[in-house]
């Protein structure tokens, strides 16, 4: 019997076709090949949830971290990516927070936010935009 093992091109094809069923945002770095494999390199926010989940595409496996941003004043998770470097996962929320954590330890590394306001911009699409920048 031979067992024959998807590439990961064929496992993130599948998750996009789920991703409309499972009301996901995915991001996923393909960027390092070499340290793919040694912490989590997909980042998904659910409808209505005030957290993202990291995976680890290689097992199919949720993470041991979850990110929680701007633990203060807590919004629904609007946005997700990854950065190019692939250490880092930036998060946007539906109150304007946008905040930085690393993949591996799942610590946030910082937040961008404008002090007067409390937030990083006005609203979730603002949001949303920062984060498709990155």
């Amino acid at each position: 019997m031979k067992i024959c093992r998807l590439s990961d091109f064929v496992w993130w094809y599948v998750l996009l076709l789920c991703q409309s069923d499972l009301s996901l945002a995915l991001s996923f770095n393909k960027k390092d090949e070499i340290r793919e494999r040694d912490w989590c390199n997909v980042v998904t926010c659910h409808m209505d949830s005030e957290q993202a989940y990291m995976w680890l595409l290689q097992n199919f496996v949720i993470g041991e971290h979850i990110l929680r941003p701007c633990s203060e004043n807590p919004t629904p998770v609007k946005a997700c990516a990854i950065s190019a470097c692939g250490n880092f996962a930036v998060l946007g929320t539906a109150g304007g927070w946008i905040e930085r954590f690393n993949l591996q330890s799942g610590i946030s590394q910082g937040s961008y936010v404008d002090t007067p306001k409390g937030s990083a911009h006005d609203g979730e699409s603002a949001a949303e935009g920062a984060i498709r920048e990155t």
